[in-house]
Formats: structure tokens, sequence, C-alpha cells
């Protein structure tokens, strides 16, 4: 009898774990487009897609995919609470995200408000709503104050997640204009309005977003909630709280909002690590405020704040990034969640090894070119990129065994850039990427790398796995954002003129090819590598002129 029950148990353990298995593997696609002319149920291919999206998430089961294309979507919608539809009701946990971003793909809800309304998106616990513009949804004026008042751009769930998105010219009659509730990364949310509190936002956690031109009674940009790494800008209030209201914020930037009774940037809120300058009426008024750029100096409380103006590139075209001198890098509080995190460009939060105020890490930027003889060819006047399929994944140095997701095109091979004090020992370090017109680029293909330094002066050094090493002629002054250095032009741009370098053609210098066993210098050692590795493919020491292969041209 014990074996039977232990059989059957074993039976039906066996079944659940089949049905999660089958559960994980028959996740589906369904397809939206809205110049589809063949529609046909359950829309698991482009040629089937549907027009509307709500079609294709009625017909989608928990962990499917809705995939949208380019286009306007004014069709469709459900309610989910009351009679307050919506364009598209995300009623169970999938994803509905477009093929190519917010700028082409468009859910448009229906204004103005009132029992005619249209939101724009509901979005329920664990669903994602991924790369759209919503725009013109809006709210009832009666009924629940919350469910059907509130979240004209879009109205989520504790846990449900927009990201991606655009929100712009919605309306709620209560409460966020833009959205309320939800997690929203990496959103932009302009030009919305709400009756009466969070303009932008109410409620929820915003990361990586920003709030712009939005109006509410309280609360322009935001009410409530939770915010890192936001910028906050020209939101207004009728009453209290330009920027945000009864809100937390971390590493955000607020400046050019307004409120007519007080506190422009903040009202009652929690800031850390944020810049709050340039609003009026006041920057701030009964908020806790530690390790934050505002003036005045808050008073008897706060940690750690200054009132030293942020220096921002451009505040008048609300360019928010800081100079090189500005007295708020490194001069905010460094938290565990930071070094996992990312600031408003995508960048890693801390640098340097202390975080920066606002929303924006600070980085230097360098501006480096420089050419490798082996690949070069004096007849295109630029390197070849054969190595292509070849090229690995992560980079071959140790310093910084950086990875890419894809490789860009025209890229010759890794380099390593080091940057050097003035008693030469390396402070910064990072695997690049070196294009064919002998640009240095960033793992994305970007040119202007990130260089993570002090202001001061540095040595350039520029290694490659088999070519010497070179260093610039003097220290370069990291003074302004962007640091230009071109080896490419003039023997006088080496340290050792001449002997470091070799002309490539007439006015054109480059890195001596041929150390191939990375020592620093060309040695027989270097051909007795080339020799061993003859008629082999792939990324190899011995192939000088990267084309893939070793043999007698190398």
């Amino acid at each position: 009898m014990v074996k039977q029950v232990m059989k059957l148990r074993t039976q039906q353990v066996m079944l659940v774990a089949l049905a999660a298995l089958v559960s994980c593997v028959s996740a589906d696609t369904h397809y939206v487009d809205i110049n589809c002319a063949m529609s046909t149920p359950p829309y698991t291919n482009w040629v089937t897609a549907t027009t509307v999206i709500q079609d294709a998430v009625d017909v989608a089961e928990d962990g499917d995919t809705v995939l949208v294309a380019d286009g306007v979507y004014t069709e469709g919608g459900m309610a989910v609470y009351g009679t307050m539809t919506n364009r598209v009701a995300i009623n169970k946990p999938i994803t509905v995200r477009s093929v190519n971003g917010p700028s082409v793909t468009t859910i448009l809800g229906r204004g103005p408000m009132g029992n005619g309304a249209v939101r724009c998106a509901y979005v329920t616990n664990s669903a994602v709503l991924s790369g759209f513009t919503l725009t013109n949804g809006a709210t009832h004026t009666s009924g629940d104050y919350t469910k059907e008042r509130s979240g004209g751009g879009v109205w989520c769930e504790s846990s449900g997640v927009v990201s991606s998105c655009t929100l712009s010219g919605n309306s709620a009659y209560s409460s966020g204009g833009g959205a309320y509730g939800g997690t929203l990364n990496n959103c932009t949310l302009t030009g919305n309005s709400a009756g009466g509190v969070g303009g932008g936002a109410c409620g929820g956690t915003l990361s990586q977003s920003k709030l712009v031109g939005n109006t509410a009674n309280h609360g322009g940009g935001v009410k409530g909630g939770v915010l890192n790494n936001c910028t906050l800008m020209r939101n207004s209030a009728v009453y209290y709280g330009g920027g945000a209201y009864e809100s937390t914020l971390h590493n955000c930037t607020l400046m050019g909002n307004s409120a007519t009774t007080g506190g422009g940037g903040a009202y009652t809120c929690t800031l850390k690590n944020c810049i709050v300058y340039y609003n009026s009426r006041h920057n701030y008024l009964g908020s806790t405020i530690d390790y934050c750029c505002t003036t005045p100096l808050p008073s008897p409380f706060g940690t750690g704040n200054i009132t030293n103006e942020p220096l921002f590139i451009n505040s008048t075209n609300e360019n928010l990034h800081l100079l090189p001198n500005s007295p708020c890098i490194n001069a905010g509080l460094n938290e565990d969640w930071m070094f996992t995190s990312v600031d408003l460009d995508g960048s890693p939060r801390i640098r340097n090894g202390a975080v920066d105020m606002g929303a924006y890490e600070f980085a230097f930027k360098a501006d480096l070119s420089g050419l490798l003889k082996g690949p070069y060819n004096t007849n295109t006047h630029v390197m070849i990129s054969a190595v292509g399929t070849n090229l690995p994944v992560t980079s071959p140095y140790a310093a910084d065994a950086t990875e890419l997701d894809s490789s860009p095109t025209n890229v010759v091979d890794w380099v390593l850039v080091e940057v050097q004090d003035t008693n030469w020992n390396t402070v910064a370090s990072s695997s690049v990427l070196l294009d064919e017109q002998g640009s240095i680029c960033d793992s994305d293909g970007a040119a202007n790398i990130p260089v993570e330094v002090s202001s001061g002066s540095y040595y350039l050094v520029l290694r490659h796995r088999n070519h010497l090493s070179v260093i610039s002629a003097q220290p370069v002054a990291f003074t302004n954002t962007v640091v230009s250095y071109d080896f490419t032009t003039g023997s006088d741009k080496y340290f050792g003129g001449t002997n470091a370098c070799v002309e490539l053609e007439p006015g054109v210098w480059g890195l001596i090819s041929g150390d191939v066993d990375g020592d620093g210098r060309i040695t027989p050692v270097a051909r007795i590598i080339v020799e061993r590795q003859k008629g082999m493919t792939g990324y190899l020491q011995g192939d000088l002129n990267m084309d893939g292969k070793v043999d007698g041209d190398d």
C-alpha cells in the first residue's frame, strides 16, 4: 500500500513538472499589423496578423507575446473597471511590444474627459507594455476615483510594467494624467495633465525616465511613488509641488519646475543624491533632503548637501549633463542598489568610486583615432575588416574583459585603451573596438568612449594584440567633456616619435605590426609563431593583416 501511495505521488509530481515544462515551451507570439488584409485568429504570423491590438491580447495565453508593427492604432477597447474603456486592456500576464519603438507605433485614446473618453492602456499584474507612444488618452469625470477617473494614458496594477514608452497629451480628471501606478522604465512623460494630483504620474516606481511639461493642481510632474535616475523639467502645479509632491526621489534632477503656492521643485518629498535647482516658487518646501545640490541649504536638518550651482552643460537647452568642474561630481552617497544600476543615459551609475548627484553620472568622453599597419590598405586608405565573424564576443584583454551583445559592422579588431598618470600608473583601462576608418568605438559601435578619471592630465596608451603599443607624446589635459586625440596625423603624436610608429602613406601614421607574443618587442619568436600558424584560419595572433588567416602576407 505504501509503495502504491509513493508511486501515485511520484506520478503526480511528474505530471506537475511536465505541465510546467509544457507551459514554459508553449509560449506563442501573436502578430498585429494595421495594414494586414488577411487577419485570421490566432494571428500567429504576419500574413494572418490582426489589425486590432486587443484582438491579439484576447487570444493570447499567459506568457505569450503580442508583437505590433508600425502604425497608429485607434480601434478596439475593453473596460476592466466600471465603464472606463481602455483602447488596449492587457488583462493577463503577457508582453505587448512594438517592433520599432514609440516613434512609429502609437496607441491612440480618445478625449476629452467624460463618459465617452477612452484610456490608452490598462496593464495588469506581471504584464508588460513596451515601445509605444500613448497619446490622447482620457478618463471619465465620474465613477470610481482611482479606477475610472485616474490614469489617462495608462493605468497599471501594482506589478504591471511599462517600458520604453512615450506618454504625451493624456489627461485624468483625478490622478495620474500620464500614468497611474505600476513600474515605468525608460519612459518619457510629456504634456499630460491631471485635475487633481500627478500630472505626469501618480504612484508606482519610475526609473530612467523623463517628466517634462506636465501639469496638475498638486504634483505637476509626479505625486507619490519612487523615482530613480529621472529628470523633472518644466512641470507646473497650481498649488504645491511643481516637480514632485509627496514622493521619494533618488539621483534625480529637478529644474525649471514651478508652483504658484510653493515647492516649485519638490513639496513634502524625500530626496537623496538629487539636484534641485532653478525652480520657482522655491526649490523645495517641507522636504527631507540629504546629499543634494540645492538652495537654500536645508537647515537645521540634512546631511551632505551643497548650495553651489550644479553647472549643467547647457541648462537653457535642457542638457542636464554635468560639466567636468561641477561640484555635484562624486558628491553623492553610495547605496547598494547603485552598483547594479545605470543612470538616465544607461551608463554605470557609479564611476570613480563615488556616485554623482543628479540623474546623469559624469564621465569624460575620449574621441580617439588610430591605425594598424597590418590591415591598412594604401589603395582604399582604410583598414580591412575581414576578421568578421572571427571576432570574439569577449575582449582578449584581461584588464577589461568586455563582452559584445552583437558585433558592430566595419570592425577591424579589439584594442585596449589605457589612461596613465604622469607617473605612468594606469588609472583606467577599457576594451574598445577599432573600425575601418581608425575610429575607436565602444561595444555598441559609438564613438566618444567614456573614460573614468578625474580632471587632470594623463597619457593615452593604445594597445593591440599583435602590434606594438603606443603612448601619446605628451600628457593630455582632461578638462573639457570630450577629449580628442588622433594618433594618425603625425609622428609627433607618439611618445618616441618616428621610433614608435610607422608612416603608412604620406602624412598617415599608425602602429607597427609584428608584436605577436605581446611582449612589447618584435623578435624572432614572433616569426616562429607566424610560421607555426600558417595555413590556419580564425582569430589568430599570427594574422597580422586581419584577413582571418595566416599566410605569406603576414
